[in-house]
């Protein structure tokens, strides 16, 4: 059997190899952009216009003129979409009166895309246009990973579920990290009273 000494020095290097990897992989910065490039039929989709109404806003001046490509084709970025929609006055989502609508994707087996289709589900409603606030759930944290996020570099361990959740919580966190994607806030507040509620979802 393997002594004490040598499972420390294996676990010390795991955990080494890891710190190297995540460096190497995820972006350091708290303040993630989503880097895509989209034409003119997907941008206006997104916008619930037509790649018609578009062209005809830009030659109107109502827009800007578009990027144009080596090929001559339009296209457009997640700062565009955000321009567009200031410019003519799309408010996507609910009334201030309204409540927020809960979705929550979850399963009681592991390895069934549970993070996948919550990213994908997110990204696709923050290009649409909604205020999109992503609670992680699960203890490996593969969506906050996902979204490029080193929680070990960014976030202290008193700010995370399991110690909001633990019956030994006496004082309020808040735990707030600012996103653009496309564009938002990602805050988690409250006071120590709901540490007895347990959340449903993923």
């Amino acid at each position: 059997m393997l002594s004490g000494q040598i499972l420390d020095a294996m676990i010390t290097s795991c955990e080494n190899a890891k710190t190297v990897l995540r460096q190497a992989a995820i972006d350091p910065s708290d303040r993630k952009t989503l880097n895509i490039s989209m034409g003119a039929t997907v941008a206006a989709e997104l916008l619930g216009r037509t790649p018609e109404a578009l062209s005809k806003a830009e030659a109107r001046g109502r827009l800007p003129a578009p990027k144009t490509a080596t090929n001559g084709r339009r296209f457009y970025t997640v700062e565009d979409l955000i321009a567009i929609r200031e410019k003519l006055g799309i408010k996507m989502g609910k009334l201030p009166s309204e409540r927020a609508v809960v979705i929550a994707v979850q399963n009681f087996k592991g390895g069934v895309s549970k993070s996948t289709t919550g990213k994908h589900l997110a990204d696709y409603l923050a290009l649409r246009g909604y205020r999109v606030l992503v609670v992680d759930c699960d203890p490996q944290a593969s969506m906050s990973v996902m979204f490029d996020v080193n929680l070990e570099a960014l976030v202290d361990e008193t700010h995370t579920l399991s110690n909001f959740l633990s019956p030994e919580s006496t004082k309020p966190i808040r735990c707030e990290r600012r996103s653009k994607r496309p564009r938002g806030r990602i805050s988690i507040s409250a006071p120590p009273t709901w540490a007895s509620r347990t959340p449903s979802g993923n």
